[in-house]
């Protein structure tokens, strides 16, 4: 596999986008919806909008390249989204009915997209080379793409990314390995990069024998929680269907802590947690309802932050890339 596709594939990536709070339409004007990313019939990666409850998929992009990480603006007008190519993976922007794609960065790795509670600017991350050099960082741009800058700027050999945005745009959210580990755990920052706070910390299984990392934060619309995901990371997986390689993947939890990093608490199997719009449920794929083939379709599962009320809602058609749920107009 190639190293661009290596590094893209250990970043478990999702965005989470709050309510708008400057569209003339009101939230009963508007209609909260599914972007999930899976294959089309020609087994690329496409992005495909739905029901709230997963039913009557419309693809919506039809690109040559493998089309993932959907990010719905907050006016619901707008989706930024990642195209990879075996030479270059960038953030378009497309309207919601998947007209008018246009490019927004070039050069380097960029990923992870999301979009500031105004809408105004989108973060994401940054590797500025294709070889998978380290160290990859946050960015910060306007959504037209101009004005890119790196939105904390340090120079120390360590990366940051999978930002999150809180709900008043204080705060941000994102996985690092900066503490030392060479492992990811998950950061937050004042939105000018001040106040920098670990909040969760690497532990390690001793059947597996590999540490347990924590990614892809996902701030609440209340602001008062953080879903992730923990777990053995994918590299680990030996893709033999081994004892060990089962073990690892039963290792991927869905998580949520309070924002100052206590109470972090598994709830369900699974990893990419995605909150609804009113933060009454968190959306996610299951790894654990799936055929063997990783390539194959995955269950996506709704449930309360708690884990009660957990339904299986649907599978994608083949795969998956990552989905976003919010309100569009």
């Amino acid at each position: 596999m190639k190293k661009m596709l290596t590094l893209i594939g250990l970043i478990l990536c999702v965005s989470q986008v709050s309510c708008d709070t400057q569209s003339s339409l009101t939230e009963s004007e508007l209609v909260e919806k599914i972007i999930v990313s899976e294959e089309d019939v020609n087994g690329t990666l496409q992005l495909f909008i739905r029901d709230i409850d997963g039913l009557n998929p419309t693809q919506l992009t039809f690109n040559s390249n493998k089309s993932w990480m959907p990010a719905i603006s907050p006016n619901g007008k707008k989706i930024a989204y990642v195209e990879e190519s075996n030479v270059s993976a960038d953030i378009y922007l497309i309207n919601i009915d998947g007209t008018e794609n246009q490019l927004l960065t070039s050069g380097g790795i960029n990923i992870t997209p999301v979009w500031t509670p105004d809408g105004n600017h989108i973060l994401y991350t940054h590797t500025p080379t294709l070889n998978g050099t380290i160290p990859q960082r946050i960015f910060i741009m306007e959504a037209n793409g101009f004005n890119k800058t790196a939105l904390i700027n340090e120079t120390g050999n360590y990366s940051e990314v999978v930002p999150t945005i809180s709900p008043d745009g204080s705060q941000v959210a994102f996985a690092s390995d900066r503490s030392g580990h060479d492992q990811f755990e998950i950061w937050k920052a004042n939105f000018d990069g001040a106040n920098l706070t670990q909040l969760t910390t690497i532990g390690y299984d001793s059947i597996i024998q590999a540490n347990i990392q924590q990614k892809v934060p996902s701030w609440s619309p209340d602001g008062s929680k953080i879903a992730l995901w923990r777990g053995v990371e994918m590299n680990e997986l030996n893709q033999d269907g081994s004892l060990r390689d089962q073990l690892i993947v039963q290792s991927w939890k869905v998580c949520v802590m309070n924002t100052d990093g206590t109470e972090l608490t598994a709830i369900d199997f699974g990893d990419d947690p995605a909150w609804s719009t009113d933060g009454q449920y968190i959306y996610h794929p299951d790894p654990m309802n799936r055929d063997q083939n990783p390539n194959n379709a995955i269950s996506i599962k709704k449930h309360r932050p708690n884990g009660s009320d957990n339904i299986t809602l649907f599978k994608t058609t083949r795969g998956f890339g990552r989905m976003d749920v919010g309100f569009i107009e």
